[in-house]
């Protein structure tokens, strides 16, 4: 990361944190910040239907398999199937 991406991760989580009526930035605060940049705002408006969801599931779990079964370079951090970006 560069210094602005830092700056920025650092906004991000603070304002977390002050959304969730803290008054100090925790660890799950960078958490939300990192995702955020990395995948984009969770759109918690779009629904999706059960077996979508179900679908979504397998899909993402197939890229988790191959992340771990193969040597990829890149560590797993999280998989979800929140729609994000």
């Amino acid at each position: 990361m560069t210094g602005a991406d830092l700056n920025n991760l650092v906004n991000l989580a603070i304002l977390h944190a002050i959304k969730e009526k803290r008054q100090k930035a925790e660890m799950k605060d960078f958490e939300h910040a990192l995702d955020r940049m990395l995948m984009g705002i969770t759109r918690k408006s779009l629904t999706m239907e059960e077996r979508e969801k179900m679908l979504t599931s397998y899909h993402e779990a197939g890229h988790t398999l191959m992340n771990l079964l193969t040597d990829s370079g890149v560590d797993l951090h999280k998989a979800t199937i929140l729609p994000a970006g």
